[in-house]
C-alpha cells in the first residue's frame, strides 16, 4: 500500500530522537507530511523524566498523537523499540476508537509473533 498524502508519523529506536528522522523529509512527496515523534527525555524532550516501561510509555505516545487531526490518512513508522511502541500504539488507538493507520511500519525487530532467539546457555533458556 502506499501513502500518498496525509501524515506518517516516525518512532525512534531505543536511545533516539525525533531528529534522526528529519532526514527523510526530502525523500517522501510533497503531501506526505512527516511527524518524528520525541520521546520523553530524549532530544526536545530532555528535560521530562525518562519512561522505564512500554506500558507507561504508550498514555504518552497516545496523548501526542491525537494532539494532530487522524481522521484524514495516516501511518505510522517505528525502528527497533519504536517498534514496539508503534505497534502498542496501534493497538490502544483501536481499543479507544480513534481512526486507525492506514499502514503500520514496523522495522528493525523480529514480529511479534516471532519470539526472539534465546542467547542464554540452554540450561537457562524455556520454551
Amino acid at each position: 500500500m502506499m501513502m500518498r498524502k496525509g501524515k506518517l508519523f516516525m518512532l525512534p529506536y531505543a536511545g533516539g530522537s525525533a531528529s534522526v528522522y528529519l532526514s527523510w523529509k526530502k525523500h517522501l512527496p510533497a503531501e506526505v507530511e512527516l511527524i518524528p515523534m520525541e520521546l520523553p527525555g530524549r532530544g526536545k524532550r530532555y528535560k521530562e523524566p525518562l519512561i522505564d516501561s512500554v506500558q507507561n510509555m504508550i498514555p504518552v505516545l497516545l496523548e501526542d498523537i491525537t494532539s494532530h487531526e487522524l481522521s484524514t490518512s495516516y501511518a505510522i513508522f517505528g525502528h527497533s523499540m519504536g517498534n514496539l511502541l508503534a505497534l502498542e500504539l496501534a493497538r490502544e488507538l483501536a481499543k479507544q476508537d480513534h481512526p486507525l493507520p492506514a499502514a503500520l511500519f514496523l522495522s528493525g525487530r523480529n514480529p511479534p509473533h516471532v519470539r526472539e532467539p534465546c542467547k542464554s546457555p540452554p540450561n537457562i533458556c524455556k520454551p
